[in-house]
């Protein structure tokens, strides 16, 4: 039987081994557990549409952060093949991921959709941006949601309020934002940041709407001010190895379905989530204050120095075009903005 099958399958032109061949299976890990909306409305749509056009030749199977990998080693578990795709925040790669921290300095965005635009489009634009993932095949760069004050006693209305704060936070420049804001930064990962404010071991979080209702955050805040300080630089990548196991074909599907179009779906998918959470939220009793437009200056002007010292520092590590980068990464976040808002007056 067997011999009659294979050379009927060799009549047709299929090899015995491609009929034969075992799915590629993938193993894909972010600082997202599995019920957050990136994963629910962007990861796993994604994962169905890469097994459909693949016809079932390639299996992408989704592990909560801190199962197969620690979330700081995510980046060196891709580069070393022991992690098939992972996706994290830029500053958990131990420094070498530094232009992408520029996406980190505040007031550059309006929302996560337009800011994942602008920091897809400058990694390619520019060589050296790209050449810090040398070692592995990018897959997308995106931000998280934009990040706010959060507080579990006292509202913040004005910029004095937040002077003294114990604030959470996971990292990466917003530690030196919040220091410019006169509050004290915590360092905490997302996971347990509930424990540390339910505990009264911060009087709040700088953090995104987006995962509040996830890690459970919104059983320990009363307040928030909306009003977007800073985004959180992501990214997401697969090893060479894992690449390289794909045919030409399954890897023109990945590239098809990544970059700028898996960047929207995220953004997209963080923006709508925090519009929903907070009209939860606000059901549940939760505050929602703004500063006003004097308060919301102050805030400006007292971080303006965090993009001046990312330039210094950069310059310092040999990349003479620091401001260029920096300037065109503010003028994508405008661009971007602007081109949401003209498809939305589209609809």
């Amino acid at each position: 039987m067997k011999k009659i099958l294979f050379a009927a399958l060799a009549l047709l032109g299929v090899s015995v081994s491609t009929a034969y061949a075992e799915p590629v299976e993938l193993r894909f890990t972010s600082v997202y557990i599995d019920r957050h909306p990136v994963v629910q409305n962007a990861f796993i749509p994604w994962m169905e549409e890469i097994k459909k056009r693949t016809n079932g030749e390639v299996v992408i199977t989704y592990f909560n952060p801190g199962t197969i990998c620690p979330n700081n080693e995510m980046f060196s578990a891709v580069k070393n093949g022991a992690v098939d795709i992972a996706s994290t925040n830029t500053n958990l790669s131990n420094g070498v991921l530094f232009l992408s921290d520029a996406a980190n300095v505040p007031f550059l965005f309006k929302n996560a959709e337009s800011a994942a635009m602008a920091i897809w489009r400058i990694s390619q634009k520019y060589p050296e941006w790209a050449e810090e993932f040398d070692g592995m095949k990018m897959l997308t760069q995106y931000t998280s949601a934009l990040m706010m004050i959060h507080s579990t006693k006292k509202p913040v209305t004005k910029f004095s309020d937040i002077r003294g704060m114990k604030l959470t936070t996971v990292g990466g420049l917003d530690r030196d934002i919040l220091k410019a804001l006169k509050a004290n930064p915590i360092f905490v990962p997302l996971p347990d940041t509930y424990m540390s404010l339910s505990r009264g071991m911060a009087d709040g979080a700088c953090l995104a709407i987006a995962p509040l209702r996830s890690f459970k955050i919104t059983e320990t805040i009363k307040y928030s001010v909306n009003d977007p300080i800073a985004a959180s630089p992501m990214w997401m990548a697969m090893s060479n190895d894992a690449w390289n196991r794909l045919t030409p074909e399954q890897q023109a599907i990945f590239t098809e379905t990544t970059g700028e179009v898996l960047a929207r779906a995220i953004g997209r998918a963080l923006d709508d989530s925090s519009s929903s959470d907070a009209k939860w939220m606000e059901e549940q009793g939760h505050v929602f204050n703004q500063f006003s437009p004097e308060e919301k200056a102050k805030l400006v002007k007292a971080t303006e120095g965090i993009a001046d010292k990312w330039v210094k520092k950069a310059e310092k590590q040999g990349i003479a075009n620091a401001s260029k980068i920096l300037a065109d990464l503010r003028a994508l976040g405008e661009q971007t903005a602007a081109e949401l808002d003209q498809e939305k007056a589209g609809k």
